[in-house]
């Protein structure tokens, strides 16, 4: 592939390109298993050629701007931020050990332009455009896997949010994006649009988060987050993304609390056939997710 080369930014092969990648990054995230030498080569190339590349960085600045003209989404602009964030975001789940840079250089390449992009955004949710909620959601997807590489919480997720106040300003920002109503409500029951992509994201990376963090000030967002999720819980006819939901709200709701919470049984059904594959994996996990951690 020789996009970089390309003088078109509109040109019909890269979006040809972005498609494929697409579709193939959705079914690698739910097989992580069905990898090959072939994707492994490509994983390597997008992350080497692209994700490191000078024009990623100087897209990833032009989003940090408040006020974005819609001519900066050019076909190229979009497979730079959208398509390769989401193949390497697919690709990580795998179990990836010879990228040529560490997790840590990893988060340390992304933190700065991705938590400035998320906060300035955050406050203009209901104006998006569709491309700039592709490329947000591409974004946080990333940045979620990169914080929970293979399965295991490291101390790479310290490099990014290095403070209390970091992590609690962008579990606020990110419970900005999520209470907006029109996304969840587009939610779907596989991991097919942008809108789902997104919440699920949010959710996962919101666990990661406070987990990681000991923070005392979420009380003052219990509220936000308990009123924010449970609307989702409602809505979403996305089970994954429903569990994810109740995930968030046991890390941050009292015992009590707790205890008024009614599951519904098709989530009860789901959690169960997640344990047993898990127990079936030789590593006994779930998508990377150790046994363990879903009977926390």
């Amino acid at each position: 592939m020789h996009i970089e080369r390309s003088t078109n930014d509109n040109d019909p092969f890269i979006a040809f390109s972005s498609q494929w990648l697409d579709n193939y990054s959705y079914f690698l995230f739910d097989n992580p298993l069905y990898t090959s030498p072939i994707i492994d080569h490509i994983g390597h190339h997008i992350f080497n050629k692209y994700v490191l590349s000078k024009e990623y960085k100087i897209y990833l600045t032009q989003l940090r701007q408040s006020h974005l003209s819609h001519t900066i989404f050019t076909t190229k602009f979009l497979f730079y931020i959208a398509t390769c964030s989401s193949f390497f975001s697919s690709f990580i789940i795998c179990e990836i050990n010879d990228l040529s840079y560490t997790t840590d250089e990893i988060i340390q390449y992304l933190s700065e332009d991705y938590l400035e992009i998320i906060h300035v955004h955050s406050y203009t949710v209901a104006s998006w455009s569709k491309d700039l909620l592709s490329c947000i959601t591409k974004l946080i997807d990333v940045i979620a896997g990169c914080c929970w590489w293979n399965g295991e919480e490291k101390t790479h997720m310290e490099i990014i949010f290095r403070t209390e106040k970091i992590a609690f300003d962008h579990v606020e920002d990110l419970m900005r994006i999520i209470s907006h109503e029109p996304f969840y409500k587009q939610v779907k029951k596989d991991r097919s649009n942008d809108e789902t992509i997104l919440v699920g994201s949010i959710l996962t990376l919101s666990i990661l988060i406070i987990r990681m963090k000991n923070m005392h000030l979420l009380s003052r967002l219990n509220a936000t987050i308990r009123n924010a999720i449970l609307s989702i819980i409602e809505t979403a006819i996305n089970d994954e993304v429903v569990l994810c939901g109740y995930g968030v709200l046991c890390e941050v709701l009292t015992d009590e609390e707790l205890k008024d919470l009614k599951m519904a049984d098709n989530i009860c059904n789901y959690f169960l056939q997640m344990l047993e594959d898990a127990w079936n994996q030789i590593k006994k996990q779930y998508k990377q997710i150790p046994m363990v951690l879903l009977l926390k």
